[in-house]
């Protein structure tokens, strides 16, 4: 059965090991590997498609929810340095 109290309490003490490692991955300029790890699925485009043929199918890599985390943290950085520092907009359309 799930304990939606025992969850409250773990889902709050991992937050500063969390924290630890987006300051040392931000502070170090690298990102830790097990951040970059994903793993990757072939999957049909449509559920009607004939699944024999090569070009129905669609490549999907899943990273780990949390790498999506650090990289928001970063571009929200980038966007602010951008900002106040009156620097030329470069586009991030693959981040957003």
């Amino acid at each position: 059965m799930f304990d939606l109290q025992m969850w409250e309490l773990e889902k709050y003490n991992s937050w500063p090991s969390i924290l630890s490692t987006f300051n040392n991955s931000l502070t170090s300029g690298s990102v830790p590997a097990y951040f970059k790890s994903a793993l990757a699925e072939t999957l049909l485009k449509k559920n009607n498609l004939d699944p024999s043929i090569l070009n129905n199918y669609r490549h999907v890599s899943k990273l780990p929810f949390i790498s999506k985390i650090l990289e928001k943290i970063v571009f929200n950085q980038l966007v602010t340095h951008q900002k106040a520092n009156y620097l030329k907009s470069f586009s991030l359309s693959i981040i957003q």
